[in-house]
Order: structure tokens, then sequence, then C-alpha cells
């Protein structure tokens, strides 16, 4: 798999914000918390499957998480979005990029896997995508394993919600960010959401509002900015 290009273009940050906004990217890079996932999405399959192929029309809450799981097996097969959260994210990126390869092992992803979790603190989500991709089960994880199989064999048959991301202007997402680097360090938080306030109204493209840090954007410096670019 080849590294993407800056210069090319990106996935539009706004669109990939929104795709994964429900993501439990803590959980899912938990050995424990995973396994309860997987355990409890497990159980409402086993309950309430049979009205899943049904999801245009009928929709069951206890699977609202299943329903949100076949939205992202169709989109872990996209690589091109799999390369953009593992390269240009920050470690929530790199956990859904891990549980996309998890959903849908592609063996041209093990490289970008293994170069990812030498990138985070806590590698669990990716260490367990690369166990998948080279088809070897540690004993602790043998659960992990038989869940995700269990459940890729419910949902894979189920025709995917289709959706498309549009393309968003990597240069400009660039220049704006490594700009707002450069005012927050030299004049602080203020003058850069000026700046990005600035930005969004010259553009058009809308600023996402002031937030905690644990949302899956890519950190700007102070933690606390973000915002998505979009055409």
């Amino acid at each position: 798999m080849h590294p993407v290009d800056d210069r090319q273009e990106r996935y539009d940050e706004g669109d990939i914000l929104r795709l994964f906004a429900s993501f439990p990217c803590v959980s899912l890079n938990q050995e424990s918390g995973s396994l309860s996932v997987l355990r409890r999405h497990a159980r409402s399959l086993e309950i309430w499957g049979k009205y899943l192929p049904h999801y245009r029309s009928l929709r069951c809450q206890p699977l609202d998480f299943s329903y949100r799981w076949l939205l992202w097996l169709e989109a872990a097969t996209d690589d091109a979005l799999v390369n953009q959260l593992l390269q240009h994210y920050t470690w929530r990126g790199k956990v859904i990029a891990a549980w996309l390869t998890i959903m849908h092992p592609v063996r041209e992803r093990r490289v970008a896997i293994v170069k990812a979790a030498t990138e985070v603190r806590y590698p669990f989500a990716l260490d367990l995508a690369r166990h998948v991709l080279d088809d070897d089960c540690p004993g602790h994880l043998t659960e992990h394993f038989k869940l995700v199989r269990d459940i890729g064999e419910v949902l894979r048959p189920i025709p995917k919600p289709r959706f498309k991301l549009r393309l968003g202007n990597a240069k400009l997402v660039t220049e704006v960010r490594e700009t707002i680097v450069a005012i927050y360090k030299a004049r602080g938080a203020d003058a850069a959401h000026a700046y990005l306030t600035e930005m969004a109204a010259r553009t058009g493209y809308p600023l996402v509002e002031k937030t905690s840090p644990s949302r899956l954007s890519l950190d700007p410096p102070t933690g606390h900015w973000y915002w998505a670019m979009s055409v």
C-alpha cells in the first residue's frame, strides 16, 4: 500500500468526522473494553438479528450499533480512507483504521498497520489488526477472533448502506493548520481562533464548534479547536 501523497486530495475531514462520530475508540482500543463491545454486539444480533436485513424500512433500537457497523463495514473496503486515517489523524483515527482492517482484512495494509502501532502509546487495536492479517490468534485473543468472525458472518451477506465521501482541499487544510500552529505559538489561542473564524468566512468552509479534545479530528496544538473543511 503506497503512502498518501500530501499533494493529492484527501477525503473531507468533516465527512469523516460525521461517519465515525459514534465510533467507540476508547473501548475498542482496550482488550477488555473491546471484548465487552463485541459481546454486546453479538448478543444483540443473536436476539434481534432477523430484523437487520430489513433496516431500510424497519429499525430496531437494540440494533442501533449494528446499523452503524454495517456502514463501517462498507467504509472498510476503501483503502484510501484507511490510509488517510492511519497517516493523517491522531490515535483515534488509527484505532478506527485498525478496526476497519479487522472487519475487512486486506493483507496489503499490514506494513502501514505495523508502522502506525509504533506511533501510538496504546496499540492494542493495531496489534489486533496485525494478528488478524497474519491469521495468528494468541490465546488471550481467542474470544475476540471468534466474535469478530461470528459478527462478520451475520453482517457480510446483508446489503450495505451506500455513502459517498467528498474530496476536501488538502492543500488548504495543510496551510490553515500550519498557520494556526504558528499563530498559536506566537500570539495564543484567541488569535488562532480569530484567524480560523476569518478563514471560515473567507472560504465558506464551516467552522466546527469549540469542543473537548476527545473528538476524532486532528489535534491542533492546544487540543481545543477543531474544524472541518468542506467542499
